[in-house]
């Protein structure tokens, strides 16, 4: 990718993440293993930075558009306790770059989307994509109209859209958002994402308050109570929606 390309990119977004660090923009680099932050003044600043032997610059040079893709992961699942345990956000398991996925036609989807509304495309999502064996994702405008098909794999896929669209894809096993999906998400310039399972859905949206560096260091060192997975993370969505400006909620199925 070249650098202005990757300019451009980078100030639509919240940040880009390089192996273990993530670069916000506002010139924080997070180390997500370390937990500790370095400031640059810009871009430009951080460019011969090293992260594994590696300049952020030679990083760029070799990115392309796939690895901007949001990578949502299928979660962990609600493993029930009989009684409150203590959870960290995970992920299903190792996670693909999302370059074996592969896109369908947005007009199989937008045929089927009668009313063109946020709630109607993610009626038919629903309805085409609850599949127990793969992820699916689309990407959806204001208008319910679907710009990104992708159908992944058992464990995750690989989408982009626009600024300002919303995000649906399935978890094949149930269960809430993964941590894949909260960091991917937090970093985009989309405006939110939705975890589709056959109860029910788990929806995050960024308000212009959205405050993404605090955001990622939050889910990144979290420890969260509740009787499972599920229940220990949707207590610290719900709990935290104010400090950090955003709305989640979770939607039952009909």
């Amino acid at each position: 990718m070249t650098l202005s390309t990757f300019r451009y990119e980078f100030r639509r977004r919240y940040g880009v993440k390089f192996k273990n660090c993530i670069l916000f923009r506002n010139g924080e680099l997070y180390n997500l293993d370390t937990e500790e932050s370095i400031r640059f003044k810009n871009l430009d600043a951080a460019l011969d930075y090293e992260i594994e032997g590696k300049t952020i610059r030679k990083f760029i040079d070799e990115m392309s558009m796939e690895d901007l893709k949001l990578t949502l992961d299928g979660g962990r699942g609600a493993s029930g306790e009989l009684e409150q345990s203590t959870f960290k956000f995970q992920d299903a398991a190792s996670i693909p770059n999302g370059k074996n996925d592969k896109r369908d036609l947005n007009s199989r989807a937008n045929t089927q989307i009668k009313e063109k509304s946020v709630a109607a495309a993610l009626n038919i999502f629903r309805k085409m994509h609850l599949d127990p064996e793969r992820e699916h994702a689309f990407s959806v405008d204001e208008n319910g109209y679907v710009h990104n098909y992708v159908h992944g794999d058992a464990h995750s896929v690989a989408i982009m859209g626009g600024r300002g669209e919303m995000i649906f894809h399935n978890h094949p096993s149930g269960g809430t958002f993964s941590k894949s999906d909260m960091l991917s998400t937090s970093l985009s310039a989309e405006k939110g994402i939705v975890a589709s399972c056959v109860s029910g859905d788990h929806i995050f949206i960024k308000t212009h308050k959205f405050r993404a560096n605090e955001f990622v260091k939050a889910v990144n060192r979290a420890k969260m109570q509740g009787l499972n997975y599920d229940d220990a993370v949707g207590k610290w969505l719900t709990a935290n929606q104010k400090k950090y400006g955003y709305h989640y909620e979770f939607k039952k199925a009909d």
